[in-house]
């Protein structure tokens, strides 16, 4: 299978992580040149999208461009933080492990819950494949079809969210919902979520000085408004206003509690966790260790 890296010039080091530990697994992979958020372009920062995220989804843009030009049918497309599992190899040398109706398959984690359909068991044991149906964020590890690609590529041609809002959003206005699934367990998971490598250089992320700048602006704004806000006035209510209000509280749980009977009953839809199918390996630990990572890339 095709397999692209996507690489900022200025981390080497990343690269010689992910390399390390593809060489490993005697995989090959074509590097794409990440695009810098100092030459992406001008765009004021909106709520939706900071510079550094669009310049992450452009360099996703370029990636799927790049898959479409070669022909082939699937790609799989990593960041260059990730730490793999040694089951890579062997799952993305069995063809059967990718369902033809699945344009879309993520293959991370980032060890949080998801709501996910009944999972279909893949060739190459123990993976299931699941539709997923919930918000799973991060975009360090998928396969795309070359037709889902060259339908993103048509409709995100300037994006207006992150990428990972696009493929893996499921409550997202901009997501493709019948398209996407999630690997469990997971192949890949991002280092800075793995004990023993988050501290690694590498794992350093580029996108969290932006998103700490965003977080700190977000709660600032959410002060403000709170300090504008007019002092509550407690109500003082009669035993029947009370009474009503209780049972409306409890009509809220009674629904909440038929949907999630109706969840696990008629769409077998179930909140899981998805595991990394670890435990690390010498892939993994040779990629906190990777020789030349100050070297220059070659392109």
């Amino acid at each position: 299978m095709l397999i692209l890296v996507i690489n900022l010039r200025s981390r080497p080091d990343r690269l010689a992580s992910v390399r390390a530990q593809l060489d490993a697994l005697g995989l090959t992979f074509t590097r794409i040149e990440a695009v810098d958020a100092a030459s992406a372009g001008p765009m004021p920062p909106t709520q939706e999208l900071s510079q550094i995220e669009r310049a992450c989804a452009l360099s996703h843009l370029k990636a799927w461009r790049h898959f479409i030009e070669t022909g082939a049918e699937r790609c799989l497309i990593l960041e260059d933080d990730v730490i793999i599992s040694p089951a890579l190899g062997p799952f993305l040398a069995e063809p059967a492990n990718f369902p033809k109706d699945v344009d879309a398959l993520r293959l991370e984690t980032r060890f949080i819950r998801s709501r996910l359909g009944p999972g279909r068991a893949c060739v190459t044991r123990p993976f299931k494949v699941h539709q997923l149906h919930s918000n799973h964020y991060g975009a360090a590890a998928y396969v795309l079809t070359r037709s889902f690609a060259a339908a993103a590529v048509n409709d995100l041609s300037e994006p207006s969210h992150p990428v990972d809002d696009v493929l893996f959003g499921a409550e997202e206005p901009c997501f493709y919902p019948a398209a996407v699934h999630q690997l469990r367990p997971a192949l890949c998971v991002q280092a800075e979520l793995v004990n023993g490598a988050k501290d690694a250089p590498f794992a350093r992320s580029d996108l969290e000085p932006d998103r700490r700048a965003r977080l700190t602006d977000r709660r600032a704004r959410l002060n403000r408004i709170e300090t504008e806000r007019p002092q509550r006035v407690k109500v003082r209510r009669s035993p029947v206003e009370k009474c009503f209000r209780e049972l409306r509280r409890w009509g809220r749980k009674i629904e909440r509690m038929k949907e999630k009977i109706h969840d696990r009953v008629v769409t077998h839809r179930v909140w899981r966790n998805i595991p990394f199918a670890g435990p690390g390996i010498a892939v993994a630990a040779a990629a906190l260790h990777v020789p030349g990572s100050e070297q220059e890339v070659q392109s």
